[in-house]
């Protein structure tokens, strides 16, 4: 009778543990896990991620072909504008007659020849 009771107060714990953090209020907002969905329409994710994500779910079945135009529709402009922005080196400016400097490796102005700042 005692391994009874120790039994079913067991499962009840394992049951709050488990249930508790489902009906917290911000957890579906503050877990990073709570959604697919969510996490492809959030700003935070790179473009490029959730494209490979919308990929996947397109390939495995689990998005429908009105729903991929959609989502692709969405995320490819902002994906290739990421992969243009990660190809070209930042444009640097001189601190003294202000003209752009674009080769990463410069150590002086090409306009005034005065050094470049770090």
């Amino acid at each position: 009778m005692i391994a009874l009771v120790l039994g079913a107060a067991l499962v009840a714990g394992i049951i709050v543990v488990v249930i508790l953090p489902l009906l917290t209020p911000g957890y579906r907002r503050a877990h990073p896990m709570a959604s697919p969905r969510d996490a492809t329409e959030s700003d935070a994710v790179p473009a490029i991620d959730a494209l490979r994500e919308i990929e996947f779910d397109r390939a495995t079945g689990k998005l429908s072909d009105t729903d991929y135009a959609e989502l692709r529709a969405t995320y490819a402009p902002r994906a290739l504008a990421e992969i243009r922005q990660s190809e070209r080196p930042p444009i640097r400016q001189c601190g003294t007659c202000l003209a752009a400097i674009s080769d990463p490796d410069a150590r002086f102005c090409a306009r005034c020849g005065l050094p470049l700042a770090a």
